[in-house]
């Protein structure tokens, strides 16, 4: 028995074993299959539409499926050349399509590169782009794929074509494409849809290509990572500066004002200064405090929280204001 399911962009059968042909929505295809980490989880059918759309001569689904740019004259070149496959009512188009990563995507041009390598010509362009922060699913899209006459030889190489330098997680994080443009045919195995690593001209495309990651594709990520965790560490002290300001505002009642001290000092004081309708509270530099960086935020809180517990007249209501005011910070921190 089948029953029929309506989508804003397609309409699926779904079977009782759970079997949903896919979308006819190229776009809508591309989301449904990135949510799986491999093609295996899909099944055969699903696999062959994704494989063919790889190794086929086709555009991409547009000139944005990859970062500004960086595909446009090849998507131009590839419509040009009028070339399309159907399956089953779908139009295939290459299986790359990144959008909607929060950090990010670093993009690397392959200009075209013309070599001579035993005196035989050999040309090619590409890119390689890295999916910042996470990982490319499904995972048959991570690493390099080469083509020649626009026909993929073999599938994506995780291995980055033998790269030997562990850049793990980061590596997938990666993908991108050769396009060979002349030479490399005498590399080809017997079944075509591999390399013999050994030839000459091989060697050329794979050095080239290291070089390129070890010398400016690697090192433009661990910088990005530096920026993502700098963005991260400060939404999260300011996040935090705001849990303490709730905390001593809940149990004063009053507005709290929190600065930091800009100057470095021996000190480690904590300033708590009660007026009329707010509080003042001026923390210092969070170097003045002398434990592990790690934990000075949190040492900057405890201290204040100290300090206004001084403001108590009483010494039991100090300990039990202190003692209020942590365990409620704690349980926000």
């Amino acid at each position: 028995m089948l029953r029929r399911e309506s989508n804003l962009s397609w309409t699926r059968v779904v079977r009782r074993d759970g079997y949903k042909p896919p979308p006819r929505d190229w776009k809508a295809l591309i989301r449904a299959v990135s949510k799986f980490h491999s093609l295996q989880e899909l099944g055969d059918y699903w696999r062959l539409i994704w494989e063919l759309s790889a190794a086929c001569p086709v555009p991409y689904v547009s000139a944005q499926a990859l970062p500004p740019k960086l595909i446009v004259r090849d998507q131009k070149r590839l419509l040009g050349d009028n070339f399309s496959v159907m399956v089953d009512g779908i139009s295939l188009f290459k299986p790359v399509y990144l959008y909607g990563n929060p950090g990010g995507y670093t993009a690397i041009p392959i200009e075209p590169q013309t070599m001579k390598v035993y005196d035989r010509s050999l040309s090619f362009h590409g890119y390689i782009v890295v999916q910042e922060g996470t990982s490319l699913t499904p995972d048959e899209l991570r690493g390099i794929l080469i083509r020649i006459k626009n026909v993929a030889i073999g599938y994506y190489d995780p291995s980055m074509l033998d790269y030997r330098f562990n850049e793990d997680p980061r590596n997938r994080w990666l993908t991108g494409e050769l396009y060979i443009n002349s030479g490399l045919k005498d590399a080809l195995n017997i079944d075509r849809d591999s390399f013999n690593r050994f030839h000459p001209q091989f060697r050329a495309v794979q050095e080239y290509v290291h070089l390129l990651l070890q010398n400016d594709v690697f090192p433009k990520v661990y910088k990005q990572i530096d920026v993502r965790s700098k963005q991260k560490a400060a939404v999260k002290s300011a996040q935090r500066t705001e849990y303490l300001a709730d905390v001593v505002s809940k149990a004063t009642g009053k507005s709290v004002e929190i600065k930091r001290s800009m100057r470095q000092s021996a000190s480690s004081q904590v300033s708590v200064v009660e007026k009329a309708k707010n509080l003042q509270v001026t923390i210092p530099a969070l170097e003045s405090i002398n434990t592990k960086r790690g934990n000075r935020q949190l040492a900057a809180a405890v201290l204040t929280l100290f300090e206004l517990a001084q403001l108590e007249k009483e010494p039991i209501k100090r300990r039990e204001a202190f003692t209020t005011c942590l365990l409620d910070l704690l349980g926000r921190w």
